[in-house]
């Protein structure tokens, strides 16, 4: 007639990178590290999780999955830095249920720059062939859609009878 009862656990904190949701999901699979027992039953169930993302003490969305096969939450895009507090369901063989206190959470703070993954090489040209702008790709694991901001300088002065109207370098960073 007792609910099952379980271990406390420490929450834990990542710094944002690629695969974090699969890190999430591992972490929802091995249920937080919590561990349960029952003073009837040799067995317990772990059944549901229900979960909120928060952003400081806003919380952003919600919702709930089976441990085993989800749906799994999607992490917050473009957010710097977030919490996902977790409430887990056990069961008994009797239908005892207990919850885990959902203060329970998942950390994650952005701290690694994004990479570039193709960005263009220094060349020299001529003045008829000055390449169009070719945007670089970026990465990172807390954005999915990274927009690199292209600046662009030039040293041309713009008096044609003077020599750096022709010579000159042009900057894009």
């Amino acid at each position: 007639t007792s609910p099952p009862t379980f271990n406390s656990v420490s929450n834990v904190h990542y710094a944002c990178q690629t695969y974090i949701r699969d890190t999430l999901i591992t972490w929802i699979k091995n249920k937080a590290g919590y561990k349960a027992s029952d003073v009837c039953a040799d067995t317990v169930i772990w059944t549901t999780f229900t979960y909120g993302f928060f952003v400081g003490n806003n919380q952003i969305s919600a919702g709930s999955g089976n441990i085993t096969n989800g749906p799994y939450p999607n992490i917050p895009d473009g957010i710097c830095e977030w919490t996902m507090k977790i409430n887990f369901f056990i069961k008994d063989p009797c239908n005892n249920q207990s919850i885990t206190p959902g203060t329970t959470s998942f950390s994650v703070i952005d701290t690694i720059s994004p990479v570039f993954i193709d960005f263009p090489e220094d060349i020299t040209v001529t003045c008829d062939k000055i390449p169009l702008v070719k945007s670089p790709i970026a990465k990172d694991g807390c954005t999915q859609n990274v927009q690199p901001v292209l600046k662009e300088t030039s040293t041309q002065n713009m008096d044609p009878t003077d020599c750096a109207h022709y010579n000159y370098e042009i900057t894009r960073t």
